[in-house]
Formats: C-alpha cells, structure tokens, sequence
C-alpha cells in the first residue's frame, strides 16, 4: 500500500503527526510512506526512518500555478492509494485531490475553521463541512481521544490499524550530538545536570522573560543547576533570551542558533526541559526529555507535552478562536505564577513524595 501523509506546516504539528508514519510501517506490512509538508516543517522528517519519501512545497504553494502542476505531477508519478489529511484545510485538502489517491481519510470538521466566515452557527458550520466533504469524497473519521497525537493516530482506524504503543522515531545524528557535546563543555555547563529554557514562539505563547530569570535562579540554587536558553529567529525571541540570561544571576547560558537535530540532541541530555507551546517542546517531548509546558490557551489539554511523566502548568484559559485569542493568550500566560513552575520542576527533579515541597530560593 502507497500512502501520502499531509501536515503541511508548524514544527510542533508535524511532531505530532509522526507517530502515524511510525504506526503505518509496525501495521501495514510493505507500506510505502511519503509526507508532504512545507519548507522549515520538512527538517523535522529528514532521515526519519518511517518516511520513505518527503515531498518538501514551499509556503503560499497553492497560489502558484506553476507550483500546483508541479505537485500533481510528482505526486501522480508516485502512484499513490490512500492520502491521509491530517490537517484539514484548504490547502491540505487541495493536495490531497492534487495526489489522485483513489482513497482520501480526513476528520470530521475539515475546513470549518475557513468556513466560519461563511458560517457562524457551530450546527451549520458542521454541516457545511459534512457537505463539503461529501463533494470532495472524503472518508471522514470522529475523533475521541484528548491529545492530538492520539487523536491523528485515530486516521488510520478505517485502515484497521489500532494503535497500542506510541512511538515517534526521531533519529539522532553523531554529528548533532558532537556538537552539543562541544557546546556544553565550551559554556561550562555540566551535561549530567542541565535544564533547557525555551522562550521562544508567538507572543501570545511566550511567558515573561523575567520569570523565566527567577526560575533559572531557583533551579541554580535549589538544584545546583545550570540552565541552557536557547533562542529563536525573530527578534522579540532573541531579546527575550538575552534577558533571561542577564537575569538570571549567573545561572544561565545562552545556546547559539541550533538545527533541529541540534535542539534534539540538546533535549535528549536535559534534566527538564521548559518552554511554552511551540515545537521546541514537543520535539523535547518526542525524544523523550521530562518537559514542563506552560500553556495558557483553551485547547492546553490537546497540546500538553506528551508523555505520562511530563507536566502541564495551565494559565487562565484563553479563546481557542483567532479574532481573541492573541489578546487572551498574553493575560493567560501572566496568571502562570514563578512558584507554580518551581513547583513543576521540583517535581521532575526530587525524587520524594515531599517533592512539592518549596526549598528556599534566592531570587
């Protein structure tokens, strides 16, 4: 069987998405996996061993006709029998008709978010994607679980596969981890005993940079450890990140720019890991490293950190629409407290069961 898997963009969704190329290669026997995503998103599926073929499209793709006839053609020649949407909007699903796969598995409530313009009314809304599904014949599937990981492996149940164990895959190179291993040695940061901040993402996201100071100083003097800051492209990430270095009473460092197989390999030898919702955390989460996620937005019990061991601090919850949540989301963020987050680390890093229990800290 000849699948195509679209989740076309955000690092931290195709991180999600992963397990489903995983669960295709464990259940269907002789499976040919491709994944079609965009630019940036496409690193995170180099080398993984589950993906046959990566089909890398840039942004903005689908207003290009040279783009589009691009597509189809590379997409036909693979000769595809199942496309599985995982994302559910205009442009996946356009990909999934440009691929002629003759079998098209998408969710229920595909393309309501481009729709509410159209329709305000959930009950109409919900219709119209039934409708708009039907035309476009789509097999659609009804989600039940409480992740997003869970809740992408559900696409695959109308191939009758059932997912019982979880994994992600994600390999890690030798020159990644020679790398980091360097850069640890050079900053004087000891690599048995490390935390990582991540401060980066959309401002509605980011929590305050000077709380993430104090917490880097708790962690310095409660636990003896150093934190690593590591730092995104675009402006407000990087000045958000020097701040919490110079805040931080000595006991932080500032990461260089990092690959994703970098951060990976920096997340892999972490003691805790803590960062908003964005795709540094789940790529954390993916291989493994004990993450703290401070989520502030109404859907934080879909894009907690995955895993059993890993903790969730909540915010007010803000609005899971566009039109309100930026504003929302900032005043969700601010009602995450220094002490809840002190809190969470105590209890990735004490073993006791008084592990809640506040050490005094010098902030």
């Amino acid at each position: 069987m000849r699948i195509l898997i679209v989740r076309l963009r955000a690092i931290g969704d195709v991180i999600h998405a992963v397990p489903v190329a995983c669960a295709v290669k464990d259940f269907v026997p002789g499976a040919f996996v491709a994944w079609l995503a965009e630019d940036w998103a496409s690193e995170v599926l180099a080398r993984h061993p589950a993906i046959d073929q990566g089909v890398a499209v840039p942004r903005r793709w689908a207003r290009s006709a040279a783009w589009i006839l691009r597509l189809r053609r590379e997409l036909r020649a693979l000769r595809f029998d199942v496309v599985l949407d995982l994302q559910g909007v205009r442009s996946s699903v356009f990909a999934a008709i440009l691929s002629g796969a003759p079998r098209r598995l998408g969710f229920v409530g595909m393309v309501s978010h481009e729709a509410r313009w159209l329709v305000t009314n959930e009950d109409s809304l919900r219709a119209l994607s039934r409708a708009i599904a039907g035309l476009l014949h789509f097999e659609l599937v009804r989600c039940s679980s409480d992740h997003i990981v869970d809740r992408y492996l559900e696409i695959l149940s109308p191939l009758g596969v059932n997912v019982t164990k979880v994994r992600f895959g994600l390999p890690e190179l030798e020159e990644d981890a020679r790398e980091i291993g360097r850069m640890l040695h050079d900053a004087g940061v000891d690599e048995r005993a490390f935390a990582v901040v991540n401060s980066g993402g959309p401002v509605w996201r980011m929590w305050p940079a000077d709380r993430f100071a104090a917490v880097a100083r708790f962690l310095g003097s409660a636990h003896r450890m150093q934190t690593v800051v590591v730092q995104g492209w675009r402006d407000w990430e990087q000045q958000a990140a020097r701040k919490i270095v110079a805040e931080s009473g000595g006991h932080a460092r500032l990461a260089p720019f990092l690959s994703l197989g970098q951060l990976s390999a920096l997340a892999r030898r972490s003691r805790v890991f803590i960062s908003g919702d964005t795709g540094p955390l789940h790529l954390a989460a993916a291989v493994g490293a004990p993450c703290i996620g401070l989520i502030g937005h109404a859907l934080a019990g879909w894009f907690r950190p995955y895993g059993a061991g890993n903790i969730l601090v909540r915010g007010k919850p803000g609005s899971r629409h566009q039109a309100s949540r930026e504003s929302k989301g900032v005043e969700a963020m601010k009602a995450i407290s220094v002490d809840d987050v002190c809190r969470a680390c105590n209890r990735l890093l004490l073993p006791t069961p008084a592990s809640d229990a506040m050490p005094t800290r010098s902030d």
